[in-house]
């Protein structure tokens, strides 16, 4: 039987609402003391592109919210197949985090565009979870787990308060089952997306395409024996002159190197260079190329 002519749902196929005509309505529905709720399930056809959609119409006693003057309502809610549209959208570039990780996020993300709130901000608590796992992360808790995180370089301290927030969702929604806000959810997922692309996504894609500052003594080395080739034995020069001049290393990075590197000769681990006397105030350490 008919119910009416036409609805505006969602079309799979033009990937976004449009008329559909009704060609086939049931009702099936519940009307107890206990519990009652209603849904028509319908066969419809776009009125655009000719598709046919299979389409529920539910309406149940659980689901009363309430509108901004406090008055409540039971709202009915629409669900089309093969699939209805996604209210947010994964990151696209998951084969660049680990396995551990995106499994979470992927589910995480099913569970909220399924509307499983609680489902959705527990799982948004257990992929920061998950990232401290994949850095080898200690701590008993995950509130001591997100200092160290950050204490590691690995996130700023803006980063950190905000995951703190996001493990307090997660706590309410696991210990006190309170559901979180729908804007307060996507502002999580945002700060979910950004923690990731920063960590996994973008670290490996700079790694591939740009060239990165130097970061460990060990790569310092291997640029210093670099320049070193191309002097001869007894020259002396200041560090900065013995270092290569096109390849990118950090002013400040490069003051901390030299400090292990004094060290290092000091201890005679380091022998390509040895140390001239103490020079004048006012200008660099000197060095003496001692083997190339």
């Amino acid at each position: 039987m008919k119910k009416k002519e036409t609805i505006v749902c969602y079309c799979h196929s033009c990937k976004h609402d449009t008329r559909h005509e009704i060609l086939f309505t049931e009702n099936m529905h519940n009307s107890d003391d206990d519990y009652w709720w209603t849904c028509d399930y319908s066969i419809t056809k776009c009125c655009g592109c000719g598709d046919i959609t299979f389409l529920t119409e539910t309406t149940e006693e659980g689901d009363i919210e309430y509108d901004e003057n406090g008055n409540n309502y039971i709202p009915t809610k629409y669900k089309t197949y093969p699939f209805s549209p996604q209210k947010v959208a994964g990151l696209s570039d998951l084969w660049y985090v680990p396995n551990t990780i995106s499994t979470v996020y992927r589910e995480t993300i099913k569970a909220f565009n399924n509307d499983c709130h609680l489902l959705a901000a527990t799982g948004f608590r257990m992929i920061i979870e998950a990232v401290c796992t994949e850095n080898n992360i200690q701590g008993k808790t995950l509130e001591v787990k997100i200092n160290n995180l950050c204490k590691n370089d690995i996130i700023t301290k803006h980063d950190r308060d905000r995951l703190h927030s996001i493990r307090f969702m997660g706590n309410d929604s696991v210990h006190q089952m309170k559901v979180a806000d729908i804007n307060a959810l996507l502002l999580v997922k945002e700060i979910i997306d950004i923690m990731l692309k920063n960590i996994y996504i973008l670290a490996k894609k700079c790694s591939h395409i740009l060239e990165g500052p130097i970061t460990t003594f060990e790569d310092f080395c291997c640029l210093l024996d670099e320049g070193l080739r191309t002097r001869k034995i007894g020259d002396t020069d200041i560090l900065k002159n013995l270092l290569p001049q096109d390849r990118r290393l950090i002013k400040e990075d490069r003051s901390n190197f030299e400090i292990i590197l004094k060290e290092k000769i000091a201890e005679g681990k380091y022998t390509k260079l040895s140390l001239c006397p103490t020079p004048l105030q006012g200008k660099n350490q000197q060095y003496k190329v001692e083997s190339i």
